[in-house]
């Protein structure tokens, strides 16, 4: 796992890798060391408009996912809160006509999005963990085994990744 101080460390990656895809997903597991604070844990943000792209963070005790496409951004919250402390499994996919939450391996809550129709705007030329691209939002925690796909995961390859028994090879 990597931890992060919340207070300006963070991972970038030089490429946005959801951008312009129709079907996306997220996987990860994080340990929060607060949950009061916004805070970026994963985050390929739209530059255009330098709003959320595709995006996992934590904010008002609430695990938050954005997907923002040319219709706008849809935002799901977690309907449970993560526990400080704890290590937490989390997924957020875009299967194509709805977004989706998982927490530990099962079904937490989703909102319709068309990505079939209007593809995922995460165009700022990089993915980071730990931040919100040049806003910050620091992450304070660990977080390990981050793996994105350009295919919306089925509830259970969500499962068998929270099981830690899924075989299949993330896009990145």
């Amino acid at each position: 796992s990597v931890n992060f101080n919340g207070g300006g460390d963070y991972i970038s990656i030089g490429n946005s890798l959801v951008d312009n895809l129709n079907r996306a997903s997220v996987s990860l597991w994080f340990k929060a060391d607060d949950i009061t604070t916004q805070q970026y844990i994963y985050s390929s943000p739209d530059v255009s408009s330098g709003t959320n792209g595709f995006d996992i963070h934590i904010q008002s005790g609430l695990i938050r996912t954005y997907v923002k496409t040319a219709a706008g951004s849809i935002n799901v919250n977690s309907t449970q809160a993560p526990v400080i402390g704890d290590w937490t499994h989390v997924a957020l996919v875009a299967d194509g006509t709805t977004q989706k939450l998982y927490i530990n391996g099962v079904f937490d809550n989703s909102a319709a999005n068309d990505t079939d129709s209007y593809s995922i705007e995460a165009d700022a030329g990089a993915a980071f963990i730990g931040r919100f691209g040049s806003y910050g939002a620091y992450f304070n925690g660990e977080v390990r085994d981050v793996k994105v796909y350009d295919n919306g995961l089925t509830a259970s390859q969500v499962d068998l990744l929270f099981k830690g028994q899924w075989i299949g090879s993330p896009q990145h």
